[in-house]
């Protein structure tokens, strides 16, 4: 994001780059520090893994009609579930 901000403002025409000039060395450890931060709680730039649903959990989604053909939303996602 950072990246994107800086071409913007080169493309603006803006003297200085907010990612290489020293006047901006605050913000970016500030930036550096919330992403390791982040990161450490699971949210990295990779996406967390999902897990399968179980059986009785796919059960439950026909039988409470979130899959099946009772409208053309839910057989859309009923398309979806069988295809994915």
């Amino acid at each position: 994001m950072v990246t994107a901000i800086d071409r913007y403002l080169t493309e603006k025409e803006y003297k200085h780059s907010i990612i290489r000039d020293k006047e901006f060395k605050g913000s970016k450890q500030v930036l550096e520090g919330k992403a390791r931060l982040l990161r450490q709680q699971g949210k990295g730039k990779r996406p967390n893994k999902s897990r399968s649903l179980t059986s009785t959990e796919e059960n439950e989604l026909w039988e409470k009609k979130k899959l099946g053909k009772g409208s053309p939303q839910v057989l859309v996602q009923t398309v979806w579930w069988l295809l994915t």
